[in-house]
């Protein structure tokens, strides 16, 4: 059965990358590889289901770091209590996330690329 699921993920990946129409593109762009799909080709069944609970796991601590950060933050800079920030914060993040998610991802790859060339920068500037 895993050897059946391996092998139509992976036709199913070929055959949209063979075919040159424009239904063949659109369906080429939605079977991008993400981090599910690899646990699931290459991992077993139950390390799979592992690998799937970590990731959901590190997403939401890194979600939750962002909006105590973030909070916090903007709590210090309105002279407020970050107990009032913190519903604010968190809707935004989770609403721009979920309808946003087509402009926010270029976005914050330009923003990380920005981030990692201040770092070396940074790092340059002290050796």
């Amino acid at each position: 059965m895993v050897m059946y699921l391996k092998w139509m993920l992976v036709f199913s990946v070929d055959a949209g990358l063979l075919q040159r129409d424009i239904t063949a593109r659109r369906q080429d762009e939605d079977l991008q590889p993400n981090l599910h799909v690899l646990g699931v080709l290459f991992l077993g069944k139950h390390t799979s289901r592992a690998f799937s609970f970590v990731l959901l796991f590190q997403f939401v601590s890194i979600g939750i770091s962002y909006v105590l950060a973030g909070s916090e933050a903007y709590a210090a800079l309105f002279h407020t209590s970050h107990v009032y920030v913190i519903p604010a914060f968190t809707w935004t993040l989770s609403l721009g996330i979920i309808l946003g998610q087509v402009i926010i991802q270029p976005i914050t790859s330009l923003l990380t690329l920005l981030k990692g060339i201040l770092l070396v920068i940074t790092f340059y500037s002290f050796v």
